[in-house]
């Protein structure tokens, strides 16, 4: 199957920095996301903080009030935030490496 990338759905993301290489994405790669503002548990994400308008890349895993954004690299911490406080961009659904 050919992959096929619509940029009304879908957005291209350069990764930079090492907090998810536990899941093959590392610094330089280009990710694809689909755009949605929603998410499964453990999906891999592009979100952050409604506040600081800080993005970033990691595992989503909700609970009843907090969210957690999990790195995929143990030397980083988890980002807690409260539910009303994610937004959430997209989920990757691809990964393009650098060769």
């Amino acid at each position: 199957d050919v992959f096929n990338v619509d940029s009304n759905k879908h957005f291209l993301l350069k990764v930079s920095g090492d907090s998810m290489t536990d899941f093959a994405i590392d610094d330089g790669d280009m990710i694809v996301v689909k755009k949605q503002n929603f998410a499964t548990v453990g999906d891999i994400v592009v979100a952050g903080n409604k506040f600081t308008n800080e993005a970033t890349l990691k595992r989503y895993y909700p609970s009843a009030s907090m969210v957690s954004l999990a790195p995929g690299n143990p030397n980083y911490e988890p980002i807690i935030l409260k539910q009303e406080e994610v937004f959430i961009n997209g989920v990757v659904v691809g990964i393009m490496k650098k060769f």
